[in-house]
């Protein structure tokens, strides 16, 4: 079997996510193993969150008057 890009197991993680099935269905379905999968979807999930920009907004509070 040919290797996934990354852009692929991307595309499969979004349907897995739209999907309403459980894990191991969508595996099953996809003829995917469960154990890879959840490594694959862990690993997209990380360098997600590492390449997201920080926001520019900050908190704001309404000031007291004095």
């Amino acid at each position: 079997m040919a290797r996934r890009t990354q852009a692929q197991w991307q595309s499969l993680i979004q349907q897995f996510e739209q999907s309403g099935l459980s894990q191991v269905a969508f595996c099953q379905q996809h003829e995917l193993n469960p154990t890879y999968f959840s490594l694959r979807r862990s690993k997209l999930r990380a360098m997600k969150t590492k390449t997201m920009p920080a926001s520019r907004f900050v908190e704001a509070s309404p000031m007291t008057p004095d």
